[in-house]
């Protein structure tokens, strides 16, 4: 393997669903990758947070989970409608995951509605664990 770049033998995915697929990556010092498709019903958004602790229980290396958890962090990556995401933090701090940062827009989904009817919100991210 070429410094910076990986051989197909070097992911080995641990389990996958229609909301993540989660996998191995490297043979030196492996990391754990988790990709995430949010349920993004509000009645289901529980079902996301008990996978993430799921997928990271009994893991204490490198974790770098991304993707759209359907959910933000904090009432500023919402624009027009009350913000819920106390579960969501709660969830990121159990697992001891932390917001990797941003870089682009300020929102990255919209209802398209124009108006006081808009809608935006940051729903998508990466988050790391302390060794990552």
């Amino acid at each position: 393997m070429q410094k910076g770049r990986l051989d197909q033998g070097d992911v080995e995915t641990v389990s996958y669903s229609l909301h993540h697929i989660d996998a191995l990556v490297g043979e030196d010092v492996p990391w754990q990758f988790t990709g995430i498709y949010g349920y993004p019903e509000e009645d289901q958004k529980w079902r996301t947070w008990r996978l993430l602790d799921r997928l990271g229980e009994g893991y204490s290396g490198p974790w770098l989970c991304a993707g759209d958890f359907n959910e933000i962090l904090d009432g500023s990556e919402k624009m027009g409608a009350e913000a819920r995401m106390m579960a969501f933090r709660d969830c990121i701090e159990w697992c001891g995951l932390s917001d990797l940062g941003y870089v682009g827009n300020a929102y990255t989904w919209s209802n398209k509605q124009a108006g006081l009817g808009n809608i935006q919100e940051r729903l998508n991210r990466g988050l790391g664990s302390e060794p990552w």
